[in-house]
């Protein structure tokens, strides 16, 4: 019998790993010893298509404190960070934390584990000629979990019509490509990027490995008319390994400031192989959870509507869940207080 925890059996490892059921407790196996790490591989972790959603605000009382409302248990758990968020901008995918300071260092950190990256500046984009105040980014995506597999890119949206992306170790960023029309969402499927534009224009981009070569296709247009001023916001979703575009229809306007801004969502499920669109109306029970800066789907989760869209927005104003079946919703706050913060509005944390 082992003495010590690291020294148990592989094989008593990996059949411990295989039956967590919790993201944040693998996290946990894994920063245990590197023999618990081998251990807990993506493979190795039967419940990876359910991801667990975290709704993350940033404290009331502490700036160093981030507040993570856990949907299934209906409980808070709090992080303390080495820096506080203020005057930076924080995004999330995979799990992971993207953090932008005003000086534009890109920093990748997780919350629940030590893992930490320092990406290029973004002015490397422009040759080092872009002015912090004229840069806006819009979306910050990861290729796949830092955690379980280190080859992974980090894409961005900035300016709303360019994609760049870096891969650890790069000095740069990559320009991907530019559109006029520019960028909603972008999301990484099976071996390439694909991009949602402001009009229903869905782009798919190989990333070659020298030189950073890419290659892009239009691969189809939505199948409905886009108004020529505020379109719906677009959002690409993998679910059962299916790729989803969900549109979400907001009342504009200074009238409805103070109240709910979204009424409607669509989805639609993209076939690759045709290059068509199907309406979906049932989402086999999965969930879909977005907001403004990332978006996921999961299942077989407790406490949670199946078949719906659990959505939120810059503080709780626009807070709500979706029903597919009937097109209702109910607005809801989530939690008990508030996260107005501009610059860290609630987002869902896929773990």
């Amino acid at each position: 019998m082992a003495n010590n925890w690291d020294e148990l059996l592989t094989d008593v490892l990996v059949e411990i790993a295989k039956r967590i059921r919790m993201s944040e407790d693998y996290v946990a196996f894994r920063g245990v010893c590197t023999s618990w790490r081998s251990a807990a591989t993506k493979d190795n972790f039967m419940f990876r298509n359910c991801p667990v959603p975290l709704l993350m605000l940033q404290s009331r009382n502490d700036s160093h404190v981030l507040d993570f409302y856990n949907l299934t248990h209906g409980i808070v758990n709090q992080v303390s960070l080495s820096e506080p968020l203020t005057g930076k901008k924080c995004y999330s995918s995979k799990g992971c934390l993207i953090i932008i300071d005003q000086s534009l260092n890109v920093n990748l950190m997780h919350p629940f584990s030590n893992l930490q990256h320092k990406f290029p500046n973004m002015k490397t984009i422009e040759g080092g000629n872009l002015h912090p105040d004229s840069l806006l980014i819009t979306k910050c995506v990861l290729s796949s979990n830092p955690l379980l597999e280190p080859d992974y890119m980090l894409m961005v949206i900035y300016g709303t019509r360019k994609l760049v992306y870096a891969r650890p170790g790069d000095e740069t960023w990559t320009v991907l490509s530019q559109d006029l029309s520019g960028y909603w969402d972008i999301t990484y499927y099976e071996g390439q990027i694909y991009a949602a534009s402001f009009y229903g224009r869905i782009k798919a981009y190989k990333v070659g490995e020298v030189n950073n070569s890419s290659k892009k296709e239009q691969v189809a247009k939505l199948p409905i008319k886009f108004p020529p001023h505020h379109p719906p916001m677009a959002y690409i979703v993998e679910s059962a390994r299916a790729l989803l575009i969900v549109l979400r229809y907001i009342h504009y306007g200074h009238e409805v400031s103070s109240k709910f801004r979204t009424f409607e969502f669509v989805v639609f499920n993209l076939d690759l192989s045709t290059r068509t669109y199907t309406e979906v109306k049932d989402l086999d029970n999965r969930i879909i959870f977005l907001d403004q800066l990332s978006s996921f789907s999961s299942a077989h989760l407790p406490n949670c509507k199946p078949n719906s869209i659990y959505f939120t927005e810059k503080g709780v104003k626009d807070m709500g869940i979706y029903s597919l079946q009937d097109g209702s919703i109910t607005f809801t706050s989530h939690v008990g207080h508030e996260s107005s913060d501009p610059i860290t509005p609630p987002m869902w944390i896929e773990l």
